[in-house]
């Protein structure tokens, strides 16, 4: 059997993907929030791969049922992020 050890760029950018939605999954709950709540996502990140995780991310919005994501500062539900090594701010709202 011989596997194939080499990490594309598509491979790391769905494990970026895969570790915000993980992590906004976990501040969900911290916020209280309900399973079935609608929210919306902003971010703030220096960070190239994942500012694109969050602009062309396929499953983001759905998974963690976010009406909108976004990049911007804005009061909310808000936590400092370490994704992969790369600093991000995340806010969520529930959408009323």
């Amino acid at each position: 059997v011989v596997m194939d050890t080499v990490v594309t760029e598509e491979l790391k950018a769905e494990g970026v993907e895969r570790e915000i939605i993980s992590k906004i999954q976990s501040m969900r709950k911290d916020a209280g929030f309900e399973v079935v709540d609608r929210i919306t996502v902003n971010f703030v990140t220096e960070d190239a791969g994942v500012k694109n995780a969050f602009v062309n991310g396929k499953d983001i919005a759905s998974v963690v049922l976010a009406d909108s994501i976004v990049e911007g500062d804005i009061e909310g539900f808000k936590k400092e992020l370490d994704v992969n090594g790369a600093k991000c701010t995340v806010i969520i709202n529930k959408v009323k």
